[in-house]
């Protein structure tokens, strides 16, 4: 009889996912640039993530380079999908 073992499956960390969670343990605050959507920007403070880079944002404000007018818009679930770019910021400045 022939023992037989089955890897148990083990997921890494990718280096993309270990940047986010560098900047969740830290409470970054982040700007964000959305597709398609070169005028509006979402700053706030990173409160969580998935492996799909869906972000969660607290004190999330929207700001639209165009008019220069700003909304407050309090926590907020971003899909990954509409990420063009993320930056940290020192503090939120619109």
């Amino acid at each position: 009889m022939q023992a037989t073992f089955q890897r148990k499956s083990t997921k890494k960390i990718t280096q993309p996912l270990l940047a986010f969670y560098t900047l969740l343990k830290e409470k970054t605050n982040l700007e964000i640039w959305l597709v398609e959507n070169d005028n509006l920007r979402i700053q706030g403070r990173l409160e969580g993530f998935d492996e799909y880079i869906n972000l969660v944002l607290d004190r999330a404000v929207e700001y639209d380079r165009k008019t220069k007018a700003t909304r407050e818009l309090g926590k907020i679930l971003l899909k990954g999908e509409n990420i063009v770019l993320v930056r940290t910021l020192d503090e939120v400045k619109l």
